[in-house]
């Protein structure tokens, strides 16, 4: 292991000590992940058909299988009386203009990239979204894995936020250095270990026994 910085002053340590504390931080989260998607349920599998709802699967898929693209218009209206000459409305009034045009790109490209979505709808979108059901709906492991869109963005938030402190100039602030690929890929053994875990716990309270005090 690389020696500590003298007096812990982090901004002195060398490249491979930061290293480390990527390889620390890193299997932090990828255990996260797993403990996020076991504690979705006390006692069913997340590898079983019977982890979600069959009502709740069954429209999911539905919802999937008739997803359609958005109808969007883009309409643009500023409305902002000032009465007097006080400096607060005035302000008031000024951010209101500014926010209605800074967003006026933004609504533009939406509006823009819905109608490209609906000129697309019939010949690609809608047996895209039919045969992912049915995909979905035949491996019903991965359905389970991305079942829940609010885990889902969690996830991807936390990747994100590792490849942001790893490969940014925040790094320098929060003290990380990347680390070599198989590095990152040696942090998932924490997941496979705390899945194995949980999913052995499972399986003894299915056959009755609480287990209480594992958690």
């Amino acid at each position: 292991m690389p020696p500590s910085p003298p007096g812990l002053k982090f901004d002195e340590a060398s490249y491979a000590y930061l290293q480390t504390l990527t390889a620390y931080f890193f299997p932090t989260v990828t255990t996260q992940i797993a403990n996020v998607l076991c504690k979705r349920s006390s006692k069913s599998s997340l590898f079983s058909v019977h982890f979600l709802n069959p009502t709740h699967r069954r429209e999911a898929l539905e919802a999937i299988s008739k997803w359609r693209a958005p109808r969007y218009t883009t309409r643009v209206r500023i409305d902002y009386h000032i009465k007097g000459p006080a400096e607060v409305a005035g302000v008031h009034a000024f951010v209101a203009l500014a926010g209605s045009l800074l967003l006026l790109p933004i609504k533009f490209a939406w509006m823009t990239l819905t109608q490209l979505l609906v000129k697309i709808e019939r010949p690609v979108i809608v047996p895209l979204t039919d045969r992912l059901a049915r995909f979905l709906e035949r491996h019903y492991i991965i359905f389970n894995l991305v079942s829940n869109p609010l885990i889902d963005i969690g996830i991807l938030f936390e990747l994100g936020l590792c490849y942001i402190f790893f490969y940014t100039p925040l790094a320098d602030i929060y003290y990380f250095a990347p680390v070599p690929w198989h590095v990152y890929l040696f942090a998932f053994h924490g997941t496979a270990l705390l899945l194995a875990f949980e999913e052995i716990k499972k399986h003894f309270r299915r056959k009755g026994h609480e287990l209480e005090f594992l958690g």
